[in-house]
């Protein structure tokens, strides 16, 4: 008994290890996808400062005799601009522990950027990227975007370089809180360099944490910002509420269309005691339990310890043999054995014979 456990314990530890090392290569290799992601966009970056100083670098040299690198107006617009990927940043891998897990800036709050073209800008965070730590404010970090060629292609008169904000790593921004004086009862916006939050809270209905955010060593509240519910706008071409609620079609069994699978379904074709059944149905039931046996005892016989094997072939040699025949030989021993130990019962057979 202590082998069958101790074996039991062996392939247990052996199938957690095998597990652990395989969560871990999935880890690895998402991790090696996240960093050829960061290195492209690296690279991305490079390859666009390069060629913006490249052009800075002729301008001033050359001055007049630079070579023009824009022809038409075409090239003109697209002077400068980036690519579409260039844009959009990559993702951080949960696995790197590197994402934030509570963020204290959220869609509506007012930040003030503090590095890049616009920094000393405040403006409104409009998006937030968990994936990557980033956030989008509005009016701040404005790149040329070349137009994807699908647009150009359903409008010809598109722009062929679009505004669009990039957005900017979370550590670059800070929150913006309008906060009294006390002497002149006058709010002025202050810059919060750290913020605090209370103990988490879980809402019992929705399961989600919330908590308050304090100016860190006050105790001066900073509200969340309210949400605000777009602005839906109709239009002739919108299919009103009643249309959409009003039952058109009610589905019957005493008139068509009723499609078959559903009457199929109505009247218990598919009901597990067969009777309904057509041939071909039954047969494709019986050999998809046929094939699920035939699993089932697959794995009985890989999951079986050798002690199991060995009294399965002792069992199966005992079947072999056949039911055991009693011998002259036997019954004599069984015969003496019971006239010593029970000589009256021995007198009462000879009495009756």
């Amino acid at each position: 008994m202590d082998r069958l456990l101790s074996r039991a314990a062996y392939y247990h530890a052996r199938a957690v290890l095998k597990s652990r090392r395989k969560a871990a290569a999935a880890a690895r290799l998402t991790l090696s996808k996240a960093r050829k992601e960061h290195t492209e966009f690296r690279r991305l970056v490079s390859a666009d400062i390069r060629a913006s100083r490249a052009e800075e670098k002729a301008s001033l040299v050359l001055g007049p005799a630079a070579p023009k690198v824009a022809v038409g107006k075409k090239e003109i617009e697209l002077l400068g601009a980036m690519d579409q990927l260039r844009v959009i940043p990559p993702k951080i891998p949960q696995e790197s522990g590197k994402r934030l897990g509570l963020w204290n800036i959220v869609k509506g709050d007012r930040v003030v950027v503090l590095a890049g073209p616009d920094r000393h800008k405040i403006g409104t965070v409009t998006a937030v990227d968990k994936e990557s730590n980033r956030v989008t404010v509005e009016g701040a970090n404005k790149v040329p975007i070349k137009t994807p060629s699908m647009f150009l292609s359903v409008d010809p008169n598109t722009p062929a370089v679009m505004w669009r904000e990039q957005p900017i790593h979370v550590s670059q921004v800070r929150l913006v809180h309008a906060i009294r004086d006390p002497v002149t009862n006058v709010f002025t916006d202050h810059i919060v360099a750290n913020v605090t939050r209370s103990p988490l809270m879980k809402d019992k209905m929705t399961g989600k944490l919330h908590w308050t955010r304090y100016v860190a060593g006050t105790n001066i509240v900073i509200p969340w910002p309210e949400e605000v519910e777009p602005d839906h706008v109709d239009h002739p071409v919108d299919t009103r509420i009643m249309t959409v609620e009003t039952a058109s079609f009610i589905p019957t069994l005493l008139k068509a269309p009723m499609p078959l699978e559903v009457i199929d379904e109505l009247r218990a074709k598919y009901s597990k005691f067969r009777t309904r059944f057509s041939k071909e149905f039954k047969e494709r039931l019986d050999e998809k339990e046929r094939v699920e046996k035939e699993r089932i005892e697959t794995l009985k016989k890989m999951a079986r310890t050798p002690l199991q094997d060995a009294h399965r072939r002792d069992r199966e040699e005992k079947k072999k043999l056949g039911p055991p025949v009693m011998s002259d030989e036997v019954a004599e021993m069984i015969g003496k054995v019971m006239a010593q130990n029970r000589p009256e019962l021995l007198k009462k057979l000879e009495a009756k014979a």
